[in-house]
């Protein structure tokens, strides 16, 4: 009986690290959506340029910590995602039911 105790830990240390990397990953989903709904929220009463200035200062910031890496047509497909992800998210009544855009 020891001895089968002894070899399923191993498998019981790999299960419990599959649940806490999931429960990890969960939650940083959940920040990421509650943060994009907070700004939606903020980007309510702003105009679609006032939002296209932030992405593109956002997006400036991210190149020189080097967090965003690519060609000049990337970022500008880019900002668009971004932007029209943003318009989106504030101009619907119930951000919270809606989908996150990816």
């Amino acid at each position: 009986m020891v001895v089968s105790a002894i070899a399923s830990t191993p498998q019981i240390a790999k299960a419990w690290r599959f649940v806490r990397e999931r429960f990890r990953s969960y939650q940083t989903e959940l920040k990421s959506r509650g943060i994009k709904r907070a700004r939606a929220r903020r980007d309510a009463g702003r105009e679609r340029q006032d939002i296209v200035t932030l992405v593109k200062r956002q997006l400036t910031r991210e190149i020189a910590e080097g967090h965003f890496t690519a060609s000049r047509e990337a970022v500008k497909r880019e900002v668009e995602r971004r932007v029209k992800e943003r318009m989106i998210l504030s101009r619907v009544r119930w951000v919270s039911k809606l989908p996150i855009l990816v």
